[in-house]
């Protein structure tokens, strides 16, 4: 399923996350969501110590890998 088909509300913290735009298949964790700033949410890919994405709402080019929140 892909981030932008999500209600924002089912976008969470600790979500685990695949581009969809080049390079494909990198994988990623959401690690923060501020509502404070039109829910900004901030992706930190594998490898990476430092977030370099980041998208509001659900405008974001990339599909759920795995999610407690969508498991229940």
């Amino acid at each position: 399923m892909r981030l932008c088909d999500l209600p924002e509300d089912k976008i969470v913290v600790g979500m685990r996350v695949r581009s969809l735009v080049p390079p494909h298949n990198k994988l990623g964790t959401i690690i923060s969501i501020d509502p404070k700033d039109d829910d900004f949410t901030c992706i930190l890919w594998d490898g990476d110590t430092i977030p370099r994405s980041g998208f509001y709402g659900n405008d974001c080019e990339c599909e759920v890998v795995e999610s407690l929140e969508l498991k229940q």
